[in-house]
């Protein structure tokens, strides 16, 4: 004798399993049902961060050795998780990124993401988003 399990889709559409015993019918799903944490394991890991405000003490003066030529100025910002493997992607609010001193880039390093500019700010810079992205 047949099992019988009734549901709905995505769609809300209704769907039946029958003529089948249940373990037949979970031998045929098995393999999408175990390629699930292979798909998930293959998405990038991502940390974000939000509203972060860098307060213009928070720039240090790296022109004798510049990460960045043309940024001498560096503000680090604390980023649990994040490790030197990750891509960050700092989107900084209207104000700050029409300044015209902030670098279009930043570095990660072990807890730590870092933004550069070609001049200390003399304002508060306020980023709304930071997503540290781990690299495959």
């Amino acid at each position: 004798m047949a099992d019988k399990v009734h549901g709905l889709d995505i769609n809300g559409d209704q769907w039946e399993l029958q003529d089948l015993p249940l373990t037949q019918e979970f031998e045929a799903v098995k393999p999408d049902i175990l390629s699930i944490p292979t798909e998930l394991a293959k998405r990038p890991i991502q940390l974000c961060f939000n509203n972060i405000t860098v307060l213009p003490a928070d720039w240090t003066d790296q022109s004798a050795s510049p990460d960045i030529p043309g940024y001498p100025f560096r503000a680090s910002l604390t980023t649990s998780g994040v490790t030197s493997d990750y891509s960050p992607d700092v989107r900084f609010d209207i104000t700050a990124a029409t300044l015209g001193t902030l670098a279009p880039v930043a570095k990660c390093t072990n807890g730590v993401v870092y933004i550069y500019a070609s001049a200390a700010p003399t304002q508060n810079i306020e980023i709304s988003t930071i997503i540290c992205t781990k690299a495959a």
